[in-house]
Order: C-alpha cells, then sequence, then structure tokens
C-alpha cells in the first residue's frame, strides 16, 4: 500500500522510517526539500513537490506539521492536499487546537475529502520504533477504513469518536506532561536565589511521591545537551494553544497561559530548538546562576 507523508519533521521523519520498515511504500512532501530528498535516498521512497502530489499518488495522506498554520496550508491552502482530485482520505497527526481540526474537517468534507484525527504519543525512538500510542477520531467508517495504517504505527490505538476529541485529549494530556519542567524549573530558582543548594531537593524528591517526575527530569534539563525528542519552541506552541482552547469555551487559561509565557521567553533567549525540559536553565540564570548553579 502507498501512504503520503507530509511535513518530515523529528516526528515525520521516525514515521517515514516506522511505515517503510512495515512495507509501505511512501510518497513525501517536505517545505524543505532537501530534506526529504536525503530521506527518500535512505528509504527508496518518492518525492513530490506540493501536498497536493502527494494526494494525487495516494489513497491516504498523513499530515505530521507544527502548528495550524501549517495544516491549514497544506490541507485546504494553494497546492494544497484539498486540490487532489477523487476521494482521499487525510489523516491529521499535528498537534494543533480543535478549532482548526474542525474547520479542517468542514473543509476537506466539502471538496469530497475523508478525515480522521489521529495525533499520538510517544517519542522520536517510538515513532520510529512503530510504538505509539495513537488517539483517533473522526468517522467511525473512516477510522475503519484507515485503521490498518494506523496499527502498522501503534503500540496501542484508541477510538474517541467525533471530531475534535482526539485534538482535545492530546492538549489535555501535554498541558500536563509539558508542565512539569516548569514547576520543576521555578521550583530550583527558588531555591537558586535563596543561596540553597539544588541537590538537596532531588535527594529529598526520592522520598516523596513525585521524585520519579523529577527523577525523569532532572538530567534533561541541567545536563548537557543530547537528542532533541521535543522542542522547547513546539512545547511552547502547545501550551499556548491549550489557553487558546479554554478560553475559546470562556474557561480561564491561568496556568496553561503562564507556562506558554515562560517558554516563549525561554525560546526567544535561545533555547527554541533544545530539548524542552531545558526551561529550567532559563529560570535559572534569571535566579543568578548557569544551568549547574547552586550544586
Amino acid at each position: 500500500m502507498r501512504i503520503g507523508i507530509v511535513g518530515l519533521g523529528l516526528m515525520g521523519t521516525a514515521l517515514a522510517r516506522c511505515l517503510a520498515s512495515r512495507g509501505f511504500e511512501l510518497v513525501v512532501y517536505n517545505r524543505t526539500l532537501s530534506r526529504a530528498e536525503n530521506l527518500c535516498r535512505e528509504l527508496g521512497c518518492v518525492v513530490a513537490t506540493t501536498p497536493r502530489g502527494v494526494a494525487e499518488a495516494c489513497r491516504a495522506v498523513i499530515l505530521f506539521v507544527s502548528d495550524d498554520e501549517a495544516v491549514h496550508q497544506v490541507a485546504l491552502g494553494r497546492g494544497g492536499v484539498a486540490e487532489a482530485p477523487g476521494r482521499v482520505t487525510v489523516i491529521n497527526m499535528s498537534t494543533i487546537t480543535p478549532m482548526e481540526s474542525l474547520r479542517l474537517y468542514e473543509g476537506l468534507q466539502r471538496r469530497g475529502k475523508a478525515y480522521l484525527e489521529a495525533p499520538v504519543y510517544g517519542s522520536v525512538d517510538a515513532a520510529e520504533g512503530c510504538r505509539l500510542l495513537t488517539m483517533a477520531a473522526g468517522p467511525r467508517e473512516v477510522f475503519e477504513d484507515a485503521k490498518g495504517v494506523l496499527e502498522a504505527f501503534s503500540s496501542e490505538l484508541m477510538y474517541l469518536g467525533d471530531v475534535p476529541r482526539a485534538s482535545v485529549l492530546k492538549l489535555a494530556l501535554n498541558n500536563i506532561g509539558l508542565a512539569l519542567p516548569a514547576i520543576l524549573g521555578e521550583s530550583l530558582a527558588l531555591l537558586k536565589a535563596w543561596g540553597v543548594e539544588i541537590e538537596i531537593l532531588r535527594s529529598v524528591a526520592r522520598k516523596l511521591w513525585f521524585g520519579e517526575a523529577v527523577e525523569r527530569y532532572w538530567d534533561r534539563a541541567l545536563g548537557e545537551a543530547g537528542s532533541v525528542r521535543f522542542r522547547l519552541a513546539l512545547a511552547a506552541k502547545d501550551m499556548h494553544y491549550v489557553a487558546r482552547a479554554l478560553r475559546e469555551r470562556g474557561v480561564p487559561a491561568h496556568v496553561s497561559s503562564a507556562i506558554a509565557d515562560l517558554y516563549t521567553a525561554a525560546a526567544a533567549s535561545g533555547y527554541g530548538d533544545k530539548d524542552y525540559p531545558v526551561a529550567v536553565q532559563h529560570l535559572l540564570r534569571l535566579a543568578g546562576g548557569g544551568s549547574r548553579a547552586g550544586l
């Protein structure tokens, strides 16, 4: 079976490797063409010059891009998937607002295309190893038709009902996971600002119920720069989307908006392309020291 992938960032590239290992033929598009060409030299896939070109060659197209604007452009914009003739199933794996997901669903439906949300949870390694937790929402018949593709890269697959239930759940989960480094960072900055060694917190936290969460992020936040699992700039975007989705329904977004602002400031300070827990280092610098201050 031939599958299209639009968007070859860290996760899109890892997903392409997974699907290629499962025997799928791939047609791919990326805004930076050289990235697609390099990947296809590795995997033997075909490079398209537009998202429409991907949809013209494939019955199912996965969208894995960065934000609302990007997904709207590749789906409904000029040269987008919607311009391809015939029926195509569009599987959106991008983390976007529920408002944008509804716009995609309605816009693609008007142009005779099927739409399914399928945001995922898991690292780049999990994507490449076909071990993602996938949350799907959309018409039941579209889900059943796409199920074979979804199962190919998923260790667990959940069907949640109508659009935008999967997009909402993904943001709700990210709101928890992405908040933890911000809380750790402020706690360490508090210690630093008052001259208390930050390692004391780690020692005591190991004896408490939240110690596992502290351990999970400690080295990623304070150690030398390693592999990037999720860029800080994208974490900031996701937290802004949580806040926007809450406000859309008249709910205050006190916590998510504050963390979004923190991550945006850290990204502007040079951390945007680094793994998102390094926002802790930004806070430590504001408290008067470098990333290892107070040890």
